[in-house]
């Protein structure tokens, strides 16, 4: 949802949402999300995932931090970061097999 709703101020014909998935070192897989949105201020990247963080009027701000603690408790990571030719990429890289601890 973050995504599309980034596209808003995007004209129609220029939205584009990207879903890649792909085999990294054959112990990790990736999903990568990008958008054709308007990408986000360099000094607000780093709170994304901080509880209660938002950028929108209505967000609570909850939205990716549950989800960087749901991949994290899969031994995973998640990364947002600005495309360098607009929008965002969200990538999520996650274990193929869990260990057992």
């Amino acid at each position: 949802m973050n995504a599309v709703e980034s596209m808003a101020s995007t004209p129609p014909s220029e939205r584009t949402l990207a879903i890649d998935t792909r085999e990294t070192n054959g112990r990790t897989v990736e999903l990568s999300i990008r958008d054709r949105g308007l990408g986000m201020k360099p000094e607000k990247l780093d709170r994304l995932f901080e509880p209660f963080f938002t950028t929108k009027e209505q967000g609570l701000g909850l939205g990716l931090s549950i989800c960087s603690t749901i991949v994290a408790l899969h031994r995973g990571h998640i990364t947002l970061k600005n495309a360098s030719d607009g929008g965002m990429v969200a990538t999520v890289e996650l274990p193929k097999a869990l260990q057992s601890r």
